[in-house]
Order: C-alpha cells, then structure tokens, then sequence
C-alpha cells in the first residue's frame, strides 16, 4: 500500500521546493526593482516550467505586492480585489 504513495509524495516535496524557490525568487526580483508587468511575465515562465517539471501538474502563481495582484494567469476582478 505504500508503493502507490511514493509519487504523490515525491511530487508534494517537489511542489513545496518549487514554491520556495517562487517565492524566494520574487522577493529578489522585488527588491531589484521590477516592474508588476515584468514579474507577471516572469511568474509566467516559472509556472510553465513547473508545470513541466511537475508534469502537468498546475501551480498558479501570484503574489499582492502593493496591493495589487500580480499573477502568471490574471483572472476577472483582480482590479477590484481589497
């Protein structure tokens, strides 16, 4: 009964070192100075490559930096989110 769980729990670990690294990387990118359009552009990136490294696996970035919301896939109504 273990076998089956192995790869879900080797795809969580890679999932929450994908995150990590998310993370880690727009506070980076923050602090030098990008613009919301470019850190749109690169969560972007990050998630299609996740998505392959995770194969298929959705991960859907975005972050509130000064009260906006930035996101690889921006949705209806991230104008008005308070």
């Amino acid at each position: 009964m273990r076998a089956p769980m192995l790869p879900r729990r080797k795809h969580t670990s890679t999932r929450r070192l994908l995150l990590g690294y998310g993370r880690a990387s727009v506070d980076e990118l923050i602090d030098d100075g990008l613009t919301h359009d470019e850190l749109e552009a690169w969560m972007h990136r990050f998630t299609d490559n996740a998505a392959e490294t995770l194969k298929g696996a959705m991960i859907d970035a975005y972050a509130v930096i000064d009260g906006r919301i930035v996101a690889a896939n921006p949705w209806e109504g991230d104008d008005s989110y308070d």
